[in-house]
């Protein structure tokens, strides 16, 4: 067995079937379906344990709160970095990675480097504890959040220059949380509540020197005149209750699962209560 063994039977436990992605309070959970291995990367992560489960608060427009959490389910780092010609660095040793559960052993970084286009990813041909091929796809963002697609063409994978061996990490103690956050917008006569993650605080998506807006596409766009309105996905739910006209401001329920959970992000809303 190689040094890597625990790293080996895990791709055997990811081999054995799809995962299931959790809702709560009563939203039907969706089974993310598996895919072939280089057709599809659906990645899992974690959602910690909030420190309030229910809370009401009051936002002005452009404003937002913490939502919740998340950490990598499976992750490692490369104890080499990642060439496909001599000093074409395309990953720095130490670099973070995601597993992409299925068939195949594939691991994406965690954060896109600034500046580049593409995330890129490294498979483990045979298991053996040292990565052998990389491919790089379009990145949506900088972190590896939504499912990456490459229906009808399989990901492309070419030879390391060297094999680049990984060890598992310990993702509560070595990974920064990824935060995401609840956001109102006061727009006429309605209010936009958004999802998004913490690259909409930072200037490196894509390596331009702008904000960007990196959000979930599931959103809550109730009308004043019809409030409350509500929304549950990925483990909690959002309750627009009332909108103060003189202020802007709106009320919003929040309510989060209390314990962790396994959660994967897609791109289909989810219809709003």
């Amino acid at each position: 067995m190689s040094p890597n063994s625990r790293a080996v039977r895990k791709a055997m436990r990811w081999a054995g079937g799809g995962h299931v992605a959790l809702a709560l309070f009563g939203a039907s959970a969706a089974l993310a379906e598996q895919r072939p291995g280089d057709l599809s990367m659906h990645p899992v992560w974690v959602a910690m344990a909030p420190n309030k489960t229910d809370e009401t608060v009051v936002l002005q427009s452009r404003s937002y709160i913490s939502l919740f959490k998340v950490r990598p389910k499976e992750a490692y780092a490369a104890l080499d970095p990642g060439m496909t010609k001599p000093k074409k660095v395309l990953l720095p040793a130490g670099t973070q990675l995601m597993r992409a559960p299925g068939p195949q052993f594939i691991a994406c970084e965690i954060v896109r480097k600034p500046g580049n286009e593409r995330l890129t990813c490294l498979r483990d041909d045979n298991t053996d504890g040292v990565f052998d091929t990389v491919t790089r796809i379009p990145a949506h963002g900088n972190y590896f959040i939504f499912p990456i697609q490459a229906w009808p063409w399989p990901f492309k994978y070419e030879p390391l220059h060297q094999p680049v061996r990984y060890r598992e990490l310990d993702e509560a103690a070595e990974f920064r949380p990824v935060e995401f956050i609840l956001r109102y917008s006061h727009l006429g006569d309605w209010g936009l509540i958004d999802f998004c993650f913490e690259p909409f605080r930072r200037k490196e998506s894509w390596g331009f020197p702008h904000l960007v807006d990196a959000c979930l596409v599931s959103t809550l766009r109730p009308k004043y005149a019809e409030l409350p309105k509500s929304l549950a996905m990925h483990g909690f739910r959002v309750s627009a209750l009332s909108f103060d006209p003189l202020s802007r401001a709106m009320t919003v329920r929040v309510q989060r699962r209390p314990e962790e959970y396994q959660v994967t992000f897609g791109f289909t809303d989810e219809k709003a209560e």
